[in-house]
């Protein structure tokens, strides 16, 4: 009887680790949102695993720090973003570093608490007695930590550790994911603004859709660094593409024109519609003796003449 009652546990065990791992997976493929992702993790974990504390935290190599950016104390879920030195959170460093999971049965055993130099978090009346970590790591980077303590000693299994393992590596992939992201929307907003070099000091900055804050920001930036490498005499702003105008769209484009003149650059403006030219009308926006020009071709002429 203690045999079937043990395969049965052993059963349930798998069947809950498998519906977790496929409820993060899930998570995973339907949102780049990770706080969402952090919150099923936990959830899930909770399931399987007997636990009274977990936190996430994120490693970030070029400071050497670690963010925590998700933590759950007996239920009661802190998603306050946490900035602490690697050194200042030994047992974490020790994780990233030797990159496996650590299993300590009884943290008033170890030396580390024993210094002081662990940081306690939700409730600090309170001291965990177990407490595992799982580095979270995709390819040959270390993205971060997943960590699960109990109040108990000895709370935990190999067989914990291993789905804490798997679950990490699934955080870790979708922190891949995000970083990449990342990336491509810079490397499309560099692209949105390119300065194209049409003959010696002339540039043509074509503008498409609507300019934003962040996007206005670049814009200035990536121009004068062109009309600095180029030593460009003139630019032609392109905005044939723009779809529609307001006082923020105009006042960034004097903002650069301006910005151009103390360079020593001239500025004109090609391809303004009927559309826009009323819209700046009623706006009563004065463009500030800009010369201005229907088409691109015109523009041209004008500049080689």
């Amino acid at each position: 009887m203690n045999i079937e009652n043990q395969l049965r546990a052993e059963l349930s065990r798998t069947k809950a680790e498998l519906l977790a791992v496929l409820a993060v997976g899930q998570a995973l493929r339907a949102s780049r949102d990770l706080p969402i992702l952090y919150r099923t993790v936990a959830t899930q974990l909770a399931n399987v695993i007997e636990f009274d504390a977990l936190f996430i935290g994120l490693y970030q190599p070029e400071k050497e720090e670690i963010l925590f950016v998700y933590s759950v104390d007996e239920g009661v879920i802190d998603d306050t973003l946490v900035q602490r030195q690697l050194n200042q959170t030994p047992l974490n460093k020790r994780v990233i570093r030797e990159r496996q999971a650590v299993y300590i049965e009884d943290l008033d055993k170890d030396p580390v608490r024993q210094t002081g130099l662990m940081i306690p978090f939700g409730q600090h009346e309170k001291r965990s007695k177990s407490w595992l970590c799982a580095p979270m790591i995709s390819g040959d980077t270390v993205h971060g930590v997943l960590n699960i303590q109990s109040y108990q000693p000895s709370a935990f299994t190999s067989a914990d550790i291993e789905l804490l393992l798997l679950l990490a590596s699934h955080i870790s992939v979708a922190v891949d994911n995000a970083q990449l992201f990342t990336k491509l929307q810079r490397t499309i907003i560099e692209l949105s603004t390119p300065v194209i070099p049409v003959a010696e000091g002339v540039l043509i900055l074509p503008l498409i859709g609507t300019i934003d804050s962040e996007r206005a920001s670049r814009l200035v930036e990536q121009t004068l660094e062109s009309i600095t490498e180029s030593q460009a005499q003139q630019l032609l702003i392109d905005v044939t593409g723009i779809t529609s105008v307001d006082v923020f769209m105009i006042d960034q484009l004097m903002k650069l024109v301006r910005s151009a003149a103390l360079l020593g650059t001239i500025s004109s403006i090609v391809g303004i519609s009927a559309t826009m030219a009323q819209q700046a009308t009623e706006l009563e926006f004065d463009l500030g003796g800009v010369k201005t020009f229907n088409n691109l071709q015109s523009a041209l002429m004008e500049v080689f003449r």
